[in-house]
């Protein structure tokens, strides 16, 4: 008979720790000295930080240092800051609260300060920020939503039920005060979700059993509806979903062997369909999807990225057909990034995508950053962000975050109404800084800036007029 602890360090570690949960792995690591000397190694600390984290978009240079990353991590804190309209910086501000700076004419509220955010004692695994709210998944995957809705009272809207959900009694609601302001979402008993994304005013989620949930309706703040995905000839959808992406007023899935799947509508809420669905949504399927790196979905337009590391827009009509066109090649992209390549001979390819609303960005494996327009063919170029090792672009509404490989987070953009959300400090210490200035009642930075946050830097959000950074203090 053949007992674990006899078996090679090499099966454990490479053939038996990649089906296990993060919480199983560290549990093997305390169940006695001789696995955990086994475990120790840099490809079961990466395993965990992938299984924990879900990805390897991580700003440092310590990849060989999985351990220390995972550690940092794991003691990281949730930050927010910028317009905290219907609390969706997860916060009821008291009107003489002391991170707020009141301005002159009385009605703007700017945060000075990142103010830190915590959920039950969890550790946050994702953040993703919509038009009004963020969205938090932790490491047990339970998801939370900040502030008093996501939908900002932007009512019945796409990718929502077509009429109304049926009424199952009206939610509990919790009596907000001055003080923290984030909810838990709920979800049947033993539910995890392992992905989450966040539209305008909706959010999605994926769990571990590969069953895909929304949050879109008026009537159900907290509670999810779970969604059951069609072709428009009625097959049901049976592929694995490897990726779910929120678009600005619509939702998207990429399916195994199918390809990127949008929907924009789904059936009602029934009482013949059980308290969390599932109800069906017809999807759109789009043509030459099936073998791609990643893609991201914007307001009626999405940009996907090939295995060869090429990028092609799909501009989304209102009516969704049953099958959507490839779309076209971002030719004048590829031709910046080539002739701008510091690889020479090798080929430079797009490897990493971001965006929201009507912008997006690029990033190369030659330390490229390219910024796309809805409106515009040709890249924007920030000599700031070129060759400096950026890793994540974040964008909202009107202003955009970039966050490099040392933990260095960069802003530039619209402020609207001096809201915040460039986290720039006080309203005099952010127009003293070279390139910032004052448009009535904006604040505009033309070129991208250091952000003077204390700590590294370890992941970034944006979307409406709020930003987000996950920080570890030194």
């Amino acid at each position: 008979m053949v007992f674990f602890l006899d078996l090679h360090e090499d099966i454990i570690c490479f053939h038996i720790v990649p089906f296990l949960d993060e919480p199983d792995i560290r549990a093997l690591f305390l169940t006695c000295k001789s696995l955990s000397l086994s475990l120790n190694q840099a490809v079961v600390w990466h395993q965990m930080f992938r299984k924990a984290f879900k990805h390897d978009n991580v700003p440092f240079d310590i990849y060989y240092k999985w351990p220390q990353l995972y550690k940092l991590r794991r003691s990281c804190k949730l930050l927010t800051f910028g317009n905290n309209g219907y609390s969706r910086l997860g916060w009821l501000f008291g009107s003489q609260d002391a991170a707020l700076e009141i301005l002159d004419h009385g009605q703007s509220k700017r945060l000075v300060k990142p103010v830190e955010l915590t959920f039950d004692d969890e550790h946050i695994a994702d953040v993703t920020a919509g038009g009004f709210a963020f969205c938090v998944l932790t490491t047990r995957g339970n998801v939370y939503f900040t502030g008093r809705n996501w939908h900002g009272m932007a009512g019945l809207s796409e990718p929502g039920p077509k009429t109304r959900d049926y009424n199952f009694g009206s939610e509990p609601r919790p009596a907000y005060e001055p003080g923290k302001c984030v909810n838990k979402v709920q979800l049947p008993e033993n539910t995890k979700i392992s992905q989450i994304g966040s539209g305008r005013s909706h959010f999605i989620g994926l769990d571990t059993n590969g069953r895909l949930w929304t949050w879109d309706s008026v009537g159900r703040l907290c509670r999810g509806v779970e969604l059951d995905l069609h072709l428009e000839n009625g097959d049901r959808v049976t592929g694995p979903i490897e990726r779910i992406r929120a678009g600005w007023s619509l939702s998207s899935c990429h399916i195994d062997n199918l390809g990127i799947a949008v929907w924009n509508r789904r059936d009602s809420l029934a009482p013949h369909s059980g308290e969390y669905g599932p109800v069906r949504a017809y999807v759109s399927v789009i043509d030459g999807t099936v073998a791609i790196d990643d893609y991201i979905v914007l307001d009626n337009f999405l940009i996907y990225l090939t295995a060869q590391g090429e990028l092609y827009r799909v501009d989304l009509p209102g009516e969704l057909s049953p099958r959507i066109g490839r779309g076209s090649k971002l030719a004048k992209f590829q031709e910046y990034a080539e002739k701008h390549s510091q690889y020479g001979s090798h080929k430079t390819r797009f490897v990493r995508l971001s965006g929201s609303f009507n912008r997006f960005s690029a990033i190369t494996n030659d330390d490229q950053v390219l910024l796309g327009d809805k409106s515009s063919e040709k890249p924007q170029i920030f000599r700031e962000l070129q060759s400096n090792g950026v890793i994540s672009v974040a964008v909202g509404d009107y202003h955009f975050l970039a966050l490099n490989k040392k933990g260095e987070l960069y802003a530039w953009g619209r402020e609207s109404h001096k809201n915040g959300c460039l986290g720039l400090g006080t309203l005099s210490a952010a127009l003293s800084m070279p390139g910032v200035r004052q448009d009535g009642n904006d604040i505009v930075v033309e070129q991208p800036v250091r952000v003077p946050i204390s700590g590294q830097v370890l992941a970034i959000a944006a979307g409406g007029w709020q930003s987000a950074a996950l920080v570890h203090e030194k």
